[in-house]
């Protein structure tokens, strides 16, 4: 069984709790959703929902994965996901479906308009380039969002020079989508670096939030950035 949907996907893996039976949808499931669409999913996608699609702390912390059996099936394109207020939703168009990992794009509701309209007329504009990074995106964020085995947060506090130079010392810079940062899409702004290493992943933006596998790591990353966690679990 493939666990790993990209490259950054082992690192990500990390800040979960390990796979076990269960996480992922069966083959009947999935099938049935592939029958109703009238074509296979793209692998990537159908991959992870074989592994990972029930896998609550990945996939419904704070945004929305549907599982297969919940695809919204318009005619223009396929939703998979949807913010946790429901005014935005991401999907893959129906031309791309046969793409093993297909770019992603995203619309927001209509005023006075429910999901279930699948005929009424959305503006979908590029989102990722490939579900791969949004799946990236969509599990480091739920990481910060108590997904992880552990984490923290604290109150705002804007970065100083010096844990700015640990971090850049100490850490490596990823990038990923301003999801992760809970900003929208279309955020044109610059955006902080996510920061990671092995089963920790840090980022700064109106304050310090981790997610890591050990507990012992948030008493030595407050320590190092001299910070206090408003919040941990």
């Amino acid at each position: 069984m493939e666990l790993d949907w990209s490259e950054q996907s082992p690192h990500i893996r990390t800040l979960y709790h390990p796979w076990q039976p269960g996480d992922g949808y069966k083959e009947t499931i999935i099938q049935a959703a592939e029958i109703q669409l009238g074509c296979r999913l793209p692998a990537t996608l159908r991959n992870f929902y074989a592994t990972w699609g029930r896998h609550k702390d990945l996939t419904s912390r704070n945004q929305s994965l549907v599982g297969p059996d919940q695809l919204v099936v318009r005619s223009d394109a396929l939703i998979f996901c949807f913010e946790n207020q429901a005014v935005y939703s991401w999907a893959i168009r129906h031309e791309d479906l046969d793409k093993a990992n297909p770019p992603v794009v995203g619309a927001y509701s209509l005023p006075d308009w429910e999901w279930g309209d699948v005929d009424a007329p959305l503006i979908w504009m590029p989102s990722y380039t490939h579900v791969s990074d949004f799946l990236d995106t969509l599990t480091y964020h739920h990481a910060f969002c108590g997904g992880a085995i552990h984490g923290g947060y604290t109150n705002s506090l804007r970065q100083q020079e010096f844990q700015q130079a640990w971090l850049e010392q100490q850490w490596q810079c990823r990038t990923v989508g301003p999801m992760v940062f809970g900003l929208v899409d279309e955020f044109s702004g610059a955006f902080p670096p996510l920061y990671i290493r092995n089963g920790q992943a840090l980022t700064w933006s109106i304050g310090c939030s981790v997610a890591v596998r050990d507990i012992a790591a948030l008493d030595e990353i407050s320590q190092a950035l001299q910070v206090t966690w408003a919040k941990q679990w």
